[in-house]
């Protein structure tokens, strides 16, 4: 649901920004309407288009260290966290 969440807000922002870039300064309100509730519709429906293009294989040797960084970083914050008490 997060990563939903997150592509919808990407998408909606490349949206934006081409609209900034591009049909800003158009003086023709209705195409601008449009184009905004369009790419708000469009941007809702297009987490669940499936590309194999954007399909990335993470080796899983890169997977263990990535892994491993995140186990090393719980494990020093919770040493932090029991070194000071009052923090809390």
């Amino acid at each position: 649901m997060v990563q939903y969440i997150v592509l919808v807000i990407t998408f909606q922002l490349l949206f934006l920004a081409i609209y900034d870039l591009f049909l800003k300064k158009e003086t023709f309100f209705q195409s601008n309407r449009v184009y905004l509730i369009g790419t708000f519709l469009v941007s809702l429906f297009l987490p669940f288009v499936k590309l194999p293009v954007f399909k990335t294989v993470v080796s899983q040797q890169y997977a263990a260290i990535v892994l491993d960084e995140i186990v090393l970083t719980a494990n020093s914050s919770q040493a932090a966290e029991s070194s000071f008490p009052w923090l809390k």
